[in-house]
């Protein structure tokens, strides 16, 4: 039987740790293990905040530990996305993309990794509203990664200009992530 390492436990930790973001640096983490770092500037790579408008059954998605991310759809545009569990999400234009992020930075909680990205003021913006909209319409938040959902969780609360996205990932797999945000 395949190890499921990013089930509903971790997108249950994400959507927790949005709704407490304005606690960043009140925890016993671990030190930082991958600093920022510098990307590839394709405004099409990296990260993508963006609605989930609805759940896509029909999408055909496998669930992978070691996923080829597609490449992000043109920000614009809808998308049809898989995450690493094989659920398939139909998610609006996104609010924010890689031209927003300032830092990406990784840590180790316990059995989790925590990527928290660091957003410029318009981008924080433009997520705050997104999640205002989502915690009023019990709606979702998808971050994608080069075409793949790494976290869509339900938001309870408002958003800061930092985010968390965790998951029971491997250490590559996490500073790949990570390194894929990183400006």
């Amino acid at each position: 039987m395949a190890d499921r390492r990013h089930g509903p436990a971790a997108l249950l930790l994400a959507g927790t740790t949005l709704v407490a973001l304005g606690l960043v640096g009140c925890s016993d983490d671990e030190p930082a293990v991958g600093g920022t770092g510098t990307g590839d500037g394709d405004p099409a790579a990296g990260l993508q905040v963006r609605p989930v408008l609805g759940m896509l059954a029909e999408l055909e998605c496998e669930p992978s530990d070691v996923p080829e991310p597609p490449g992000n759809t043109a920000a614009d545009e809808e998308a049809a996305l898989c995450d690493l569990d094989g659920l398939g999400y139909r998610l609006g234009p996104a609010v924010a993309a890689q031209e927003g992020v300032e830092a990406a930075d990784l840590y180790r909680t316990g059995d989790a990794w925590r990527i928290q990205v660091t957003l410029d003021p318009e981008a924080t913006e433009a997520v705050a509203g997104l999640a205002e909209d989502a915690a009023s319409s019990d709606s979702r938040i998808a971050f994608v990664v080069d075409g793949l959902v790494l976290n869509a969780p339900a938001v309870g609360g408002t958003i800061g200009g930092t985010l968390q996205l965790v998951g029971s990932w491997t250490g590559a797999q996490a500073e790949d992530y990570r390194a894929r945000i990183a400006p």
